[in-house]
């Protein structure tokens, strides 16, 4: 049953994100203007303020590596709220597309890709997991392989946006569970967005402790102040 149920949320995903790149039509999702290339024109590309390596980026405990080209600032905290609350289909294909277009990442040997999972709880009540496409669409660009299955959530709390600094990582304390299949390999965790670092930094403890050679970090945007 549960193999049933993991095939069937990856099917869906797959019908979302496929509904999402046809209901954008190459039109800029911010402005409208019709792109016959991309979900976005090179004017509101602009507009969307990049990071700086050094000075963005945090240092995070049990991470080789942080990428997340953008920061979380207007226009972009619209489009990733949009995609994320709202069900915007087009908001969400978008979103993979910047993430599989801009993230730059450095790897050896076998790697895996796998999302920030949900709780049951969590999805149930939102009805997908955007992370998921997400980090699917970044495997397909870089060819590497998408493990949905090899981390899990397995203790439900509240949702962190909710919270501060210090209730956000009490929240996340062994909240996740890593499969063994990630032995000795790199594995790159996908997010939409970092705040406190605090979900990256428990979902990699708990990938190490299953015997990841490295974890890597990737997110659309860094939030500048810590805060959403």
């Amino acid at each position: 049953m549960e193999a049933t149920n993991r095939l069937s949320t990856l099917m869906d995903l797959k019908k979302l994100y496929n509904v999402a790149k046809w209901q954008a039509g190459y039109r800029c999702w911010f402005c409208g203007e019709a792109d016959g290339q991309a979900p976005i024109c090179a004017g509101c590309g602009k507009d969307l303020a990049r990071t700086d390596s050094v000075r963005d980026l945090p240092a995070l405990t049990s991470i080789s590596q942080v990428a997340a080209p953008f920061l979380y600032t207007y226009p972009l905290d619209h489009l990733i709220k949009a995609a994320k609350f709202q069900q915007d289909r087009a908001a969400l294909a978008l979103v993979a597309h910047l993430v599989k277009e801009n993230v730059s990442i450095h790897l050896h040997g076998n790697c895996d890709v796998v999302a920030i999972p949900m709780t049951w709880q969590r999805y149930s009540a939102r009805g997908f997991n955007h992370g998921m496409t997400l980090a699917e669409a970044l495997a397909k660009r870089h060819q590497l392989t998408f493990t949905p299955q090899a981390l899990k959530r397995i203790r439900h709390g509240p949702a962190q946006s909710l919270l501060d600094e210090s209730e956000r990582r009490a929240n996340l304390v062994d909240a996740f569970l890593a499969d063994r299949s990630v032995r000795d390999h790199d594995v790159i965790i996908v997010d939409d967005v970092i705040t406190t670092g605090a979900t990256m930094t428990s979902a990699a403890t708990a990938l190490t402790a299953a015997g990841a050679r490295q974890v890597l970090a990737v997110a659309l945007a860094v939030s500048p102040n810590g805060r959403r």
